[in-house]
């Protein structure tokens, strides 16, 4: 990971090796009311490629917002990892729940891309629900996130087979061509990291060769 050197309106939260948060994730720390607190966060997902006859397809989703100043944003399925999870099954696992295909057969554990960043926001639902003030809105404490996520790739034979959106998390989600992925990104930094992935020879080489083979 690299390391970070930014200016911030919140200097004691950057820390090395974490992207700083967006503005209006510092607009999110300076509206709270109440204590900080700081959570280190961990997800993992899939970068799925069905080649579709030689012509490759990504399967991309569309999340929903928790911030209404956030603009819409497309991404890969990701989510947390469960208890005793190890990272590979949590991304076949989170891949079913959020676009409603298996791709145990065609993760590829070995090719992965990892990215960490800083982003302010409430208290995730699953941590809020089990938290003491729960379910006064009130006291859903204001959270500085240091989030690391590592995406697996993961080739499909065929036709991409069709996706089914995750109601509570996805708005929606679809097969994006390769050549299309970029200009799906919102954020710059999520175009830095997945691009050069996309591109690199690992990646280039398990397209072109089935993992099932």
């Amino acid at each position: 990971m690299a390391v970070t050197i930014a200016t911030s309106r919140f200097p004691q939260y950057l820390r090395e090796g974490f992207r700083p948060m967006m503005p209006f994730h510092e607009d999110v720390l300076a509206a709270a009311t109440s204590a900080i607190a700081t959570v280190d966060d961990r997800s993992v997902g899939s970068v799925v490629i069905a080649r579709n006859f030689g012509a490759p397809v990504a399967a991309m989703i569309s999340g929903k917002l928790s911030n209404p100043t956030e603009k819409p944003f497309w991404a890969f399925p990701k989510g947390h990892p469960d208890l005793g999870e190890s990272d590979v099954a949590a991304a076949v696992r989170e891949v079913r729940e959020e676009v409603g295909i298996d791709v145990e057969a065609g993760l590829l554990g070995d090719v992965f891309t990892e990215s960490a960043y800083t982003y302010a926001g409430r208290l995730h639902k699953d941590a809020w629900q089990r938290h003491a003030a729960y379910p006064d809105e009130s006291k859903r404490p204001t959270c500085v996130f240091y989030k690391t996520v590592r995406c697996y790739l993961a080739v499909l034979d065929g036709a991409p087979p069709p996706l089914r959106p995750q109601e509570e998390e996805v708005a929606a989600c679809e097969w994006v061509p390769l050549g299309e992925v970029a200009s799906r990104f919102t954020r710059d930094d999520m175009r830095e990291e997945y691009v050069p992935f996309l591109a690199s020879e690992r990646v280039q080489a398990a397209i072109a060769t089935s993992p099932l083979a």
